[in-house]
């Protein structure tokens, strides 16, 4: 099924709900951020999901998700060599892991 987002179309599984990018997708629709910003973002998602996969794309997303913030607990050290090491192995790719992490870091931003 397809889908548009500020004039630009998205696909979307019918099978899955809750992906990264309708996470993202949803939090953009309704804010003030330029197309340009959109479009980037688009391309880069649909890049990653292209590579990966969505199922892969979204494990990813959220393991890197949980071990940056979700399981932090106040005054916890974030132990990068082991979370990088294990995003290595869902992607193998660093330039893509790079592209995970810019995910990661526009949903936070966008929340805090």
């Amino acid at each position: 099924m397809t889908t548009t987002v500020i004039g630009l179309p998205r696909i979307m599984s019918d099978r899955r709900t809750g992906t990264i990018s309708d996470r993202l997708f949803e939090l953009f629709r309704t804010s003030l951020w330029c197309k340009t910003f959109v479009t980037t973002l688009t391309l880069t998602i649909r890049e990653l999901e292209r590579k990966l996969g969505p199922e892969h794309l979204d494990k990813a997303y959220n393991y890197l998700k949980q071990a940056r913030f979700d399981d932090r607990r106040p005054g916890a050290e974030i132990n990068e060599k082991l979370i990088l090491h294990d995003l290595s192995k869902m992607v193998p790719d660093a330039d893509d892991r790079f592209k995970v992490e810019q995910l990661l870091f526009l949903e936070m931003q966008i929340h805090s």
